[in-house]
């Protein structure tokens, strides 16, 4: 927040409804509800079907909708108004994870492989037994818009710290001069936690970031989004914040405002959505990083949005695939 004295009394307003804000997210007051409601009946209509369970979602420039699931055929593509287009990727993913897709429609997906924590079997996929059984897993794949494999990163099925592999690929993005990063580490108990970055090529640039807590740390690199601003943000879950970080992986700062988050989409008017802590997606802004509302009983770890005043969810224990609009 600036220092900066602002003279006019409706700024001054403005400036103190800011603060008021903040500091209910900070202290735990109730945040008011973002104007958002949701298309009912939107998507697939096996929904709350085990092999129906989301992982990640993203938009492209067009307002498709695309959706990586735990089972077979892995990827989906959807139209805005949930009607299936297309879908692909048989038998590639031990348990599929993060998604990207990139400004050519490129399709990017990672292969987080471990699987459900131990209290969490009961309601989520298991590692799909026939992948692993194939040496797939601990990867990153990029496909064309048509669903044909074009690169992949890591070395397939053999874990671990070092420079050419991944244990559990969180998420992936591209930048727009097409460099690839990749999250390295899930939760707090695995081993890694750093983002690898790559050439377009898929050659390695740089690994940045260690297990940890402090500055440029990370216990869980959840997700990652881009700002208007060209900064990187990271959903580091386990330590609840968001890291931000300038394209070579340079630390700036880091906000607790929006909770532990699993999945952040980012708009090109920096309308941020950040899911879901409490079970709510937070609506605010990556400019002030400050909350303006929530949406309620969203259990989501994917999360994406379009510049139409809509955002995707995927909820992973209900098994779930939900798209919502803003009121008008």
């Amino acid at each position: 927040m600036s220092s900066t004295f602002v003279r006019r009394s409706g700024s001054v307003a403005i400036l103190v409804g800011i603060v008021a804000l903040s500091l209910a997210t900070l202290v735990g007051q109730e945040i008011p509800d973002a104007p958002y409601t949701e298309v009912p009946n939107w998507g697939p209509e096996k929904v709350g079907d085990f092999n129906w369970e989301p992982a990640g979602v993203d938009t492209d420039a067009k307002g498709n909708v695309y959706y990586l699931r735990r089972s077979s055929p892995a990827l989906f593509v959807m139209d805005p108004s949930g009607k299936v287009l297309r879908s692909f990727g048989n038998d590639m993913f031990v348990w599929a994870h993060g998604l990207h897709v990139d400004r050519q429609n490129n399709i990017w997906a990672t292969d987080c492989t471990i699987g459900p924590s131990a209290g969490s079997q009961s309601q989520l996929q298991l590692p799909d037994v026939k992948a692993k059984a194939s040496g797939k897993g601990h990867a990153v794949y990029k496909f064309s818009p048509k669903g044909k494999l074009l690169m992949t990163l890591g070395k397939i099925g053999q874990p671990g710290s070092g420079t050419d592999q991944f244990e559990c690929p969180a998420d992936v993005i591209t930048g727009k001069d097409g460099t690839i990063y990749v999250t390295d580490g899930h939760e707090g108990d695995h081993p890694n936690g750093r983002i690898h970055m790559f050439t377009k090529d898929g050659k390695l640039i740089k690994i940045f970031g260690k297990k940890g807590n402090g500055p440029g740390e990370f216990a869980s690199p959840h997700t990652l989004a881009w700002d208007s601003q060209g900064r990187l943000f990271v959903g580091d879950r386990s330590n609840g914040r968001i890291e931000i970080f300038d394209k070579d992986g340079n630390f700036l700062q880091e906000t607790k405002a929006f909770g532990g988050p699993a999945g952040i989409a980012i708009t090109s008017d920096d309308t941020m959505y950040v899911c879901c802590a409490k079970n709510q997606v937070y609506v605010g802004s990556a400019k002030t990083l400050q909350v303006t509302g929530i949406v309620k009983d969203v259990w989501a770890e994917g999360l994406a949005a379009d510049n139409n005043g809509s955002f995707y969810v995927g909820e992973v224990f209900r098994h779930n695939w939900r798209k919502f609009t803003r009121k008008k």
